[in-house]
């Protein structure tokens, strides 16, 4: 799949449900004004006055920077208002912050997509990707934004994905994925899509890293110790990878058949009896003795402590 010209350029940062959304956007991207007419209205404010009722509308952001989060399919988000009429009908006061809802649960409350995708994928089938601009939920002034005299604006596009089928034909039935994206001008669907299910691989791997081949397990002191320790742990998956056309099933008794490529999980189960054939450049151990040990009268010392890396979080 060719990805886009500037991808290079434009780094996604690509998150689950449990990350906080609001804090995430507004940190990387800022806010910014609800319409014309509010930025209008603020300008017939004191400075003072302007801080206390809105706060700050205008944020220099991150232009290279794109992120993806998941949301739950039930998220509640906003539209941005309506222009007022001329006089108002009369009515003082600052316009509206938020227009029409548009909850994920309901489609009636959707709307016409700005954008839509339609590709055949192999593992999943039919696949549509829909997209809405200018949505933004609605904040609290709590957490993050306790500090400010009025919550702001956080305005992206919702992304749904619908995918036919998954893979190794798995029940239930797939559900619909939602996600916001936030960044300069409006998102490639084709990459939001793929970066989001790409980060399942990466976090499987992270997993298969530390409860199977132990990353995490070695007492090690130095960083340069982890760092070998590491580059051993990759060539080891390395290994397993490419001894998945010599694998065979060892499944457990409640597992079903794998009738596509073996997962390193799967492959790992069999390297037992792969070793044998694939062989090893190494020379064959040889019988020795034990070594003389520790000299009579030698007492051990402290391991030299290493203090721990710190990056410090620069201030806004």
């Amino acid at each position: 799949m060719p990805w886009p010209a500037d991808c290079t350029e434009r780094k996604l940062f690509v998150h689950d449900a449990g990350y906080d959304l609001a804090v995430l956007v507004y940190e990387l991207h800022g806010e910014r004004d609800v319409s014309g007419e509010h930025a209008q209205y603020c300008a017939e404010l004191p400075a003072g006055t302007h801080h206390q009722l809105c706060g700050v509308h205008a944020t220099v952001g991150n232009d290279d920077l794109e992120v993806l989060v998941r949301i739950r399919n039930d998220r509640l988000l906003y539209r941005d208002p309506p222009p007022r009429l001329p006089g108002n009908g009369g009515r003082a006061g600052r316009p509206r912050r938020y227009g029409e809802q548009f909850s994920c649960a309901r489609p009636e409350s959707w709307g016409e997509p700005d954008q839509q995708l339609t590709v055949s994928d192999e593992y999943y089938g039919q696949l549509t990707v829909t997209s809405w601009d200018g949505l933004h939920p609605k904040l609290d002034k709590k957490g993050h934004f306790a500090h400010r005299a009025e919550a702001p604006i956080l305005s992206g596009t919702v992304i749904r994905v619908q995918v036919e089928r998954l893979p190794g034909g798995r029940r239930p039935a797939p559900k619909p994925m939602w996600l916001f994206w936030s960044g300069q001008g409006t998102p490639d669907l084709e990459r939001c899509w793929r970066s989001y299910l790409r980060r399942f691989d990466i976090e499987h791997y992270l997993k298969f890293l530390k409860s199977v081949l132990g990353w995490t397990s070695m007492a090690l002191r130095h960083p340069d110790q982890a760092m070998r320790w590491t580059w051993v742990l990759l060539a080891a998956y390395a290994q397993i990878l490419l001894a998945r056309h010599l694998a065979q099933d060892q499944r457990y008794l409640w597992e079903r058949r794998h009738h596509r490529r073996f997962s390193p999980g799967r492959v790992r189960r069999d390297f037992a009896r792969v070793l044998p054939i694939i062989g090893t450049p190494a020379t064959p151990p040889k019988p020795s003795k034990a070594g003389p040990g520790r000299s009579k009268g030698r007492t051990s010392t402290p391991a030299q402590r290493h203090p721990a890396i710190k990056k410090a979080t620069p201030s806004r």
